[in-house]
């Protein structure tokens, strides 16, 4: 299990493409990672640590930026669920990183 809470947890960077995302990563390191998806321009600082740290205590739990929101390059997809592909790519580049 991971030490960091939402307060510590360092923000990390991964390229799909020529995007860069900014995700965190915190919580067990094993099992389906719960992966948190925010609203249009809604970036991975609006989280409430409450809720992000209550579920790292059960879980291994991914905050992300979509592409062109926040620290995450890119254009924005126009936030459609079914736009937002970075959210495979990041949680599939995320999980195959060793922690």
């Amino acid at each position: 299990m991971s030490t960091y809470t939402a307060l510590n947890v360092p923000t990390r960077f991964v390229e799909v493409g020529n995007i860069r995302f900014a995700y965190r990563r915190l919580g067990k390191s094993r099992g389906s990672p719960l992966v948190f998806m925010n609203y249009f321009t809604g970036n991975l600082d609006d989280w409430d640590p409450l809720v992000t740290d209550g579920f790292a205590a059960d879980y291994d739990v991914i905050l992300f930026n979509n592409a062109g929101v926040a620290s995450s390059g890119g254009e924005n997809a126009g936030h459609r669920l079914g736009d937002d592909a970075g959210c495979a790519c990041v949680l599939q580049r995320a999980r195959a990183e060793k922690d």
